[in-house]
Formats: C-alpha cells, structure tokens, sequence
C-alpha cells in the first residue's frame, strides 16, 4: 500500500535575504534525492519555480521554498538540512508537518525522533492535532532571530477516502493527463495558471499550477485501501477558494477531509451529513494555523504540544 498523505516543509527567509532563486539547480536535485525523490519536471515561473517531483512536489520562490513528498520518504532531514545550508540567520519562520500514517510500523522515523533531530539545528515547538484514534497531524514551528517575521499563507484541502467509482474511474488503464485534467476542470476552475502534471504508472497523478507568486497542487492517489486526494495552494481570495474546495469535494465525495489554513480563514462548506470540529493549535508571533476536521460521523478532536 501506498502511503499517500504528504510530509510537508516550509521556510520563509527574513527580509533582504540572498534570493533562494539564485541557488544553482544541482542544490535543489541533491536535496530532492536526499529526500528519495526525483525531479521529474520544472516550470520556471516569473515569481515562482515550480518542481513536480516523483513523491509530489517543490516550491521556490525568491524567500520561501516549499516542499512536498509522500510515499516512505523523509523529509525533516531536508529541512535541517536547509538551515544549515541557509544559515540560521537568514530564516523567518521554518515548519515541517506530517500526517499520522496507515504504514506506520515502516515509518523510517517517529515524529518524537525528527523533534530531537530538528532541535539541533533550530529551536521550536511541537504540536500534535486530531483525534488521537483517528486523523491527527504533527507540526514543527521555528522562529529565527529576525524582529521582522514572514507570514506564509497555505491552504490545504486533504480529503480521505473518496467515491469508489471515481477511484476505479483513476485506476483505469486508458487514462490520459488530459482526462484527469477534464476530470478536475483545472482549466474552468483555475484558467489564469501554467499547468505541469504527471500521470503515474499503474496509477496516481499529481499537478502543479503557478500563476506569478501563486501556486497550487493536486495530488491523487486512488489506492482501493486508503485512496486520498490532497489541494493545496497559497491563493488568499475567498471566493475563489470556496470554489475550487467546492468542486473538489463534490468531485471526488471523500468520507472525510482535513482543512488546514495558515493565515488565513477556511473556507466555509455548506455540506449536508457532515461534522466539523475545529482546533486552532498555533497563534502566536506572526502565524495562526487552524486545522478544520470533517467526516460523515462526529469525532472529537484534541490538541496538545508535545
């Protein structure tokens, strides 16, 4: 089985920093292959590089870079791994989030044992959301030294367990990127963004989309057992958002999903049959992370720092 929900890291660098741009291609695939991930493909955007990856994706912009991988990858050494190479004073705000996982007992780490790896380097707090027995995610928070804090914006839709037929229907073997990309209406919904997507083999897909600073990515991964679909992007305007997260849900029906909002307001669904429970786990200095948990049944959610 696969393991489809993403392992997450994001560092903003203090204001007047060297740009991250200016970096030569070779430290980007090194860190990538560090991860065991590849570089599959790469838009170069005006604001933004976008890398479509083989365990999903990698964001860079002039003072953030973002990075995504799923499967059995780690990536908190990539993390650390930025910030020595960066030097910790050039860094704002640096996070790592990881969802609970299906395959744990192959988990090359415990979130317990990244927490002692990352303190070495910067120092920050953990955090532990979700019902403990159910969905849960686990987050790392650092600040630099810099008075002067960035406030990064991201918006995570991560949908667990959607509709049978639509996971057979990505299962098939006569797909094409132009059929899913039919599929996710990338060009009604979101017509103004440069399109880099990959179908994988026997099944899975994954797109990026940039538009100047802003950024979005799908990835699907229709496994019978555990099948998941994840959206993300830094796009602020409300509307727009609600649409997207609209479609999506009404697309793939998940039995339920995850929205993760740092900076801004989620989204308000207006879904029949559903339970939302919030946890707001961070307010403090320039960020504010909430974490909304939807499912067709109630469950109580938690939160604690660990």
């Amino acid at each position: 089985m696969f393991e489809g929900s993403e392992k997450i890291i994001d560092v903003a660098l203090r204001p007047n920093c060297d740009s991250l741009r200016e970096l030569p291609p070779q430290f980007w695939q090194e860190l990538v292959a560090a991860c065991g991930a590849d570089i599959l493909s790469v838009v170069h955007h005006q604001s933004c590089d976008a890398y479509l990856l083989s365990e999903s994706s990698l964001f860079v912009w002039h003072d953030r870079v973002r990075m995504l991988t799923c499967g059995d990858t780690l990536l908190s050494p990539a993390l650390a791994t930025l910030i020595e190479k960066l030097g910790a004073a050039q860094i704002g705000v640096a996070s790592y989030q990881r969802k609970n996982e299906y395959r744990h007992q192959v988990s090359l780490a415990s979130f317990d044992q990244e927490l002692i790896q990352l303190r070495q380097v910067i120092n920050g707090k953990g955090y532990r959301v979700g019902h403990l027995d159910s969905h849960h995610h686990y987050l790392f928070l650092a600040y630099g030294e810099s008075s002067s804090r960035p406030a990064p914006v991201t918006y995570e839709l991560l949908m667990h367990h959607i509709d049978a037929d639509v996971a057979n229907q990505l299962r098939g073997s006569s797909l094409s990127v132009m059929h899913i990309r039919a599929l996710l209406q990338l060009t009604e919904l979101l017509p103004e963004f440069t399109i880099d997507d990959h179908l994988f083999s026997p099944f899975g897909y994954s797109v990026n989309g940039v538009n100047q600073a802003e950024y979005f990515t799908i990835h699907v991964t229709p496994e019978k057992a555990h099948s998941y679909v994840s959206f993300e992007t830094n796009i602020t305007a409300p509307q727009l958002l609600k649409r997207v997260s609209d479609a999506l849900l009404a697309l793939f029906a998940p039995e339920s999903w995850d929205v993760i909002a740092v900076n801004q307001h989620p989204v308000e669904h207006e879904l029949s049959g559903a339970t939302q429970s919030t946890c707001s786990i961070v307010s403090e200095q320039s960020d504010n992370v909430q974490f909304n948990h939807y499912q067709r049944n109630d469950i109580r959610l938690c939160c604690e720092t660990l």
